[in-house]
């Protein structure tokens, strides 16, 4: 480590992200991104490069479906994969006074099954949706009863 340097400017891995309200951000974020994106993503993601893996954690709720079909159309075809987290219910949500940070929309299984390969996984109010153009065998996710099995038994083992 160079103290000197900053994560950013040491690390190998690139780390964009896209923040629609720059005050938003925490600014000991701006220490971890490669490059930091204020735009909409609706008005941006066709100008972003292809990446190996895009997170959309607490993201895809605030945003209009039809719209975010398209861009989850777009990257998927670029061949990205696609990780989504949101929560399994609806809920009204007004934080930080920001528009942005409103629910306009919720998200099932049927909403992405059309787009590509799917995996899904339930955790307590939310649900992680694994997207890709082909299908990825991930370790502890997915729902087929084996692997659901081995998470039990994970999950037994660190109890005891």
């Amino acid at each position: 480590m160079d103290p000197s340097k900053s994560l950013k400017e040491q690390s190998v891995i690139v780390i964009d992200t896209v923040e629609v309200d720059e005050d938003l951000m925490f600014p000991h974020l701006t220490q971890l991104y490669t490059k930091i994106y204020f735009e909409d993503i609706n008005l941006l993601y066709k100008t972003l490069p292809s990446y190996d893996l895009i997170l959309m954690i607490d993201i895809i709720e605030h945003i209009n479906k039809a719209k975010a079909i398209l861009f989850l159309k777009y990257f998927l075809r670029m061949g990205n994969k696609i990780i989504i987290a949101t929560p399994i219910e609806f809920f009204e949500q007004n934080l930080y006074e920001s528009q942005f940070e409103y629910h306009v929309s919720l998200w099932t299984k049927k909403d992405f099954i059309k787009l590509g390969y799917l995996s899904v996984q339930y955790f307590d109010a939310g649900a992680v949706y694994l997207l890709s153009k082909e299908k990825l065998d991930i370790r502890g996710f997915g729902n087929s009863w084996i692997k659901k099995l081995r998470r039990i038994a994970r999950s037994i083992k660190n109890e005891i």
